[in-house]
């Protein structure tokens, strides 16, 4: 579980049972209850924090504080089912309003990421791809005669460059002549990456479909790259080609799904939309209403095996959507790109209740960790925390006790003319202090706009303005101060109006700022107190060797090295 609760003291972890090193397997690092938790689930939490730790010590003790983490949440899970709350209705009712996206994630586990491997020959052949690097330029366009036209066009020599910044909608290539730079494999969509691959250094490529529409490629360039070591190296390549095949095939599922169900587009309708928003976004800084006739709105603009999408249909799907988030469809790739966009949830579904996809073990594990993590958070929450109320007479009692804590800082109140020029601020500064009114200056040059209408007040102490604070701390009122300049580069003449002396902040302003503290006090003992009982009662034991050898000391040091000594690495008891 990820869910991140309050952290323990290290003491916790320490009044375990420690077990021997041979007494659980190397993966775990911890058993709660019956539950163990693995090293690749404390590895999992930890990973970001790996970069944080100089030390051996600081690995070993960052791992720890992971692991009481772990172990407490697991605690409050058991505490949570020892309640019941694993039949509570309403639990129930949330975690079954998340279903048909944990259907569609246990699709994806079970006929995609399921069925990808990744060989150690698959790696070192991507690695020796990555050894090369490709310069490309390319021109996409939405539409595929268009794109034919310009494949004609750059093959019979026209300037490639040119055609691109007329016909490219790619903002951020076209007005380089199409130019995407330097690449290597794994960086581009597969289609467009196999079509580079397939090109020699100056060919052009016919149109090539995906996603985005329809690209003329042109293979500038090639070169050897440099890289680190395989070794080094194989973990990311491993995640690379996961990705990548995850993506490829998940592009597949869905392209296979589309067939099978029949998905098919009427050219006459999808004709009669495309021209519609064209004609509609002729001005695309102020887009005309679209507008389809009752005759048009009947037409059936796409259909599968189950039903139909209508013009009148797309249009209302459109409309739905937020002004900001309505793309004109201005091809008929647009138009079969939004319609599938919308019917891929659909149809996901469908195929996940096809295949049984709630009998799978993915499917019962996201149910299982859902319901879980509510149950471990309502069960924090009310039985843990529900009593952990603050009375006025605590509050009173804090307050009274911590008289230094409420301090309203010392404030010294000036009217501020800001200004971007020294000079500026100087010549203001003498024409104030030779009797102008500092007033005009705050409504003709001040710099500082969110005090203007307030008549150029600004109320400065230490904390809020330093630098000021030091030029006024010692004047008096009446007294004009500057230019002094500030953290923003700034120019400040001041005339103060007025001086508050430190003083108590009355008890109604701070009583919220208490109660919290007080509230977070009272919750931690009580989760500390939980913990100590839930470690008696469900049995807690640490495998702490497990953890120390998961470690790799050499890329510690337990201490600072001393000048001219190399840092000595740790030896694991």
């Amino acid at each position: 579980m990820k869910r991140a609760f309050l952290i323990m003291a290290s003491a916790v972890l320490i009044a375990m049972i420690i077990a021997g090193c041979g007494s659980a397997p190397k993966d775990v690092v911890a058993k709660v209850g019956k539950e163990q938790i693995t090293l690749k689930e404390l590895d999992e939490v930890t990973a970001p924090m790996q970069a944080r730790w100089k030390t051996l010590d600081e690995a070993i003790e960052g791992k720890k504080s992971a692991l009481d983490n772990l172990i407490q949440q697991k605690l409050l899970v058991l505490g949570a089912y020892k309640e019941g709350l694993d039949k509570d209705s309403l639990l129930l009712s949330r975690v079954a309003a998340n279903d048909e996206r944990r259907k569609i994630t246990a699709l994806w586990e079970v006929e995609i990421a399921g069925k990808i491997e990744v060989t150690d020959q698959m790696v070192e052949e991507l690695y020796q791809k990555r050894g090369t690097e490709y310069n490309a330029a390319h021109i996409l366009v939405k539409e595929e005669a268009l794109a034919k036209e310009i494949e004609a066009k750059a093959k019979a020599g026209e300037d490639f460059a040119k055609l691109a910044e007329a016909h490219s909608i790619d903002p951020g290539s076209a007005q380089k002549g199409g130019d995407l730079g330097w690449f290597t494999v794994g960086r581009m969509v597969k289609p467009f990456e196999d079509a580079v691959l397939a090109l020699k250094d100056g060919e052009i490529s016919a149109p090539v479909a995906t996603n985005y529409g329809f690209h003329i490629i042109k293979r500038i360039g090639s070169r050897t790259r440099s890289q680190e070591p395989l070794e080094k190296a194989k973990e990311t390549l491993r995640t690379t080609l996961e990705r990548e095949l995850q993506g490829a095939k998940s592009l597949e599922f869905v392209d296979n799904l589309f067939k099978n169900r029949g998905l098919t587009f009427d050219e006459k309708a999808v004709e009669i939309v495309v021209e519609k928003h064209k004609v509609a976004n002729q001005n695309p800084e102020a887009p005309a209403p679209i507008v389809f006739d009752e005759s048009e709105k009947a037409l059936t603009v796409a259909k599968w095996d189950t039903g139909v999408w209508t013009i009148a249909s797309l249009d209302s799907a459109i409309n739905m959507r937020p002004a900001y988030q309505r793309q004109p469809l201005v091809s008929a790739l647009d138009v079969e790109n939004f319609i599938k966009g919308n019917l891929q949830g659909e149809f996901l579904i469908d195929e996940a209740d096809k295949i049984g996809v709630v009998n799978s073990d993915q499917y019962k594990e996201m149910y299982k960790k859902e319901l879980e993590e509510l149950m471990s958070s309502t069960f924090q929450n009310q039985s843990i925390y529900g009593k952990a109320e603050v009375t006025d007479a605590e509050v009173q009692a804090y307050y009274a006790a911590n008289p230094d804590s409420f301090m309203e800082p010392r404030t010294v109140v000036t009217i501020e003319v800001q200004l971007d020029k020294e000079a500026d601020a100087q010549d203001i500064a003498t024409k104030v202090k030779g009797g102008a009114d500092i007033l005009k200056f705050v409504e003709q040059k001040s710099l500082r706009t969110y005090t203007k209408n307030a008549g150029g007040v600004l109320e400065i102490t230490d904390r809020r303005f330093p630098d000021l604070y030091a030029a006024v701390s010692a004047a008096k009122v009446g007294d004009i101060v500057g230019p002094v300049k500030d953290r923003t580069n700034r120019f400040s003449v001041m005339k103060v109006t007025e001086i508050r002396e430190a003083a108590p902040m009355p008890l109604e302003k701070v009583s919220g700022r208490i109660q919290s503290t007080l509230r977070r006090t009272i919750r931690d003992k009580a989760m500390a107190d939980f913990v100590e009982s839930a470690k008696k009662e469900f049995g807690v034991k640490v495998f702490e060797k497990n953890i120390i050898a998961s470690i790799d000391a050499s890329l510690y040091q337990t201490e600072a090295a001393q000048p001219g000594q190399p840092a000595q690495p740790v030896q694991a008891e």
